[in-house]
């Protein structure tokens, strides 16, 4: 005598224990909430965004190192200064300020300026990715999962059976239907290749 199915979200058989399925569910609900949890993070940090008067004192000190730096450059090697030194400090000058600039730019990545990621439209995306996974399977597979004839059954120590013709009560299997591949009339083909010209 066979033991019957289980149903519900204990019930897939494909799975070896009870433990195993439950794991499963466990695991997958963390990883939802792990993600919905990244999501309210980046919600979050947009609420508080860098404080006004620290943008204004880094620049100020951005300011001031620039000045000392120019200094520094008009006395090197003793007080006597450098021709290289004509051409360094306007490459530096324009590599610090330059880095100011992209700092800004990616001090707010998920704004509304054209470079910025555009966080509404990246949800709504994998939300649609999702919804369409779940509502409309695109393999047979994933349509035959749910039904008795396509999981394997257990054994009554609990072991799969690896011999599913004998639970089916002698039954044979049922045949598969034969595909009937099209036959393409000379016609139709020249029809087609008319078409293309």
């Amino acid at each position: 005598m066979q033991t019957p199915v289980p149903e519900g979200e204990k019930g897939n058989p494909m799975l070896i224990s009870e433990y195993e399925q439950t794991s499963l569910i466990t695991n997958i609900k963390q990883e939802i909430v792990d993600m919905r949890a990244a999501i309210g993070k980046i919600d979050n940090s947009l609420l508080f965004p860098m404080p006004f008067q620290y943008y204004h004192i880094v620049n100020f000190c951005m300011k001031i190192e620039l000045v000392l730096l120019l200094y520094a450059f008009l006395f090197i090697n003793g007080g006597k200064g450098s021709l290289w030194s004509c051409f360094a400090f306007p490459l530096v000058t324009f590599l610090l300020l330059g880095l100011v600039e992209v700092a800004n730019g990616m001090s707010d990545p998920f704004g509304e300026d054209e470079v910025d990621f555009n966080q509404p439209a990246l949800v709504q995306v994998v939300y649609n990715d999702c919804r369409t996974l779940c509502d409309a399977p695109e393999e047979d597979f994933l349509e035959q999962l749910g039904s008795n004839k396509f999981n394997p059954s257990r054994n009554a120590d609990g072991t799969l059976n690896l011999n599913p013709t004998e639970s089916m009560n002698g039954d044979h299997p049922p045949e598969q239907e034969q595909v009937k591949e099209p036959t393409w009339s000379q016609a139709d083909v020249q029809v087609i290749l008319d078409e293309k010209e």
